[in-house]
């Protein structure tokens, strides 16, 4: 749990804190003078002819605008007040005129005269005689009285407030919130981490003294090869202190079995891989998004970290099916191999031992050398078969172990019983390459439709459209 809660706070805090409490919003950006016509003409759609209350208008707030004359402008806030006596606006306009900007700053007051209030009306883009009149509304008393700005037939969209940041400020509390659990989470994680310092560091002595477990990791995906430092060292010593670890084994042992990889990656490793990817992929994302200064929103954070939770899943199902694909393939010539040193002689481990080496490296050589070395540790012949059909998980493998072990609980010769799977074996292996060419054939379909006849239908047609055309 400290480690999943740990976890998602970096989420929180790395890729969703920019968007809750600093992401800058709007395409135009913050700066004023950078704004240009092709951004306010976006905005064009949604301008719409209304007055603006003095006493809602705030320093830095930045309207775009469209006058009568059908010329695009904005206009940025400097000053607002709406006092009982008297009434003011500043503004720092621009209008966009036949590719010229019309640069301007405006300032409008009115007063209050003898009971009668005053008005002032100016313009915008330089040419119309008036765009928006400020005057007061008038109310049935001096205090439902409000001074506002009449757009006339002028059009108004607020665009946003640039005076304080360019960034929009959410929530102080939210993000102290935030930041403190995230310090917590670091804090658990790191004790969790320097907790279990000897113990790996006593594993990895252990691994280096045996010189015969060479792996190439590489072989396996670069994905693995790379993460499985990282998800060894901070990510399984956690999953391994986890209370439902007992749940985790039972859940990929089997997959990871069928894969072939039971001597190099544990079910705990396995489910730390998957943890470790959540971090894993989103890093990757931001520094690819920062080296290749492509402008990918940042609201793909999470989808990154979803992939990068299943990827482990999808790359062990693709790995699983090529295995099986590879001990179909190789498996009618070992049979044959093993039956005729059976019939030779030979007895069955012998036989075995015998076919190994000289059949070409597959996964099922790796199988029958597992099914050997637990033989000679003292498991049964039966119960070595049965775990390699458990091991690889395939209806070849099982029928295959099936019957060799009811013909060794009955005592009859395994030789003619092998011969008599082999060719139950060729015949499936030529079956399933015949489904894979109808397969292939069928989706090829598609593809020479789309590309093909197009060409076929320009090279017949074209000469006798060209012959039209000439006459």
């Amino acid at each position: 749990m400290r480690l999943i809660f740990f976890i998602f706070q970096i989420l929180v805090f790395f890729f969703w804190a920019p968007l809750i409490y600093g992401q800058e919003e709007a395409s135009c950006g913050s700066d004023y003078n950078l704004i240009d016509f092709t951004c306010v003409k976006n905005f064009d759609s949604k301008m719409k002819k209304k007055n603006l209350l003095v006493t809602e208008l705030k320093i830095g707030d930045v309207y775009f605008f469209k006058t009568k004359n059908d010329h695009l402008g904005k206009f940025e806030v400097k000053h607002a007040s709406d006092d009982k006596g008297e009434c003011g606006v500043y503004l720092s306009s621009e209008a966009f005129v036949n590719g010229k900007i019309m640069s301007k700053e405006s300032e409008v007051f009115i007063n209050n005269s003898l009971g009668v209030w005053s008005s002032n009306k100016i313009d915008l883009d330089s040419l119309s005689p008036f765009d928006i009149n400020l005057r007061r509304s008038e109310g049935i008393t001096q205090k439902n009285s409000k001074c506002f700005i009449d757009g006339m037939e002028t059009k108004f969209v607020f665009y946003k407030n640039i005076a304080d940041s360019p960034l929009k400020r959410g929530s102080t509390l939210i993000f102290l919130a935030m930041l403190l659990l995230f310090g917590v989470s670091a804090f658990l994680m790191a004790m969790t981490i320097f907790k279990d310092e000897g113990a790996f560091a006593v594993q990895e002595k252990f691994e280096d003294a045996d010189s015969n477990k060479i792996v190439n990791y590489a072989k396996y995906g670069i994905v693995l090869k790379y993460s499985r430092v990282f998800f060894r060292r901070y990510f399984t010593p956690i999953v391994q202190g986890m209370k439902n670890k007992n749940s985790i084994k039972e859940k990929y042992r089997r997959p990871i079995a069928n894969g072939g990889l039971l001597n190099i990656i544990t079910p705990e490793d396995f489910f730390a891989f998957k943890l470790f990817l959540i971090l894993g992929f989103p890093a990757l994302f931001l520094v690819f998004r920062f080296l290749m200064e492509m402008d990918w929103s940042l609201a793909l954070t999470p989808v990154v970290s979803f992939v990068g939770f299943i990827y482990p899943d999808i790359w062990l199902k693709s790995r699983t099916e090529r295995r099986k694909k590879d001990i179909i393939t190789a498996m009618p010539f070992i049979v044959d191999m093993l039956a005729l040193s059976i019939e030779a002689g030979l007895d069955f481990i012998a036989a075995i031992a015998r076919v190994m080496e000289k059949a070409p490296p597959s996964a099922l050589s790796e199988e029958f050398e597992i099914m050997i070395k637990e033989i000679k540790i003292g498991s049964s012949r039966a119960d070595a078969l049965r775990q390699m059909s458990w091991r690889v998980d395939e209806i070849v493998v099982n029928s295959f172990c099936a019957t060799l072990i009811a013909a060794d609980s009955v005592g009859a010769s395994v030789g003619p019983i092998l011969k008599t799977l082999s060719n139950e074996i060729r015949q499936k292996r030529s079956s399933l390459i015949e489904q894979a060419g109808a397969k292939a054939a069928t989706k090829i379909l598609f593809p020479m439709i789309i590309f093909i006849l197009p060409a076929v239908f320009i090279i017949t047609f074209a000469p006798l459209a060209l012959d039209i055309i000439g006459k």
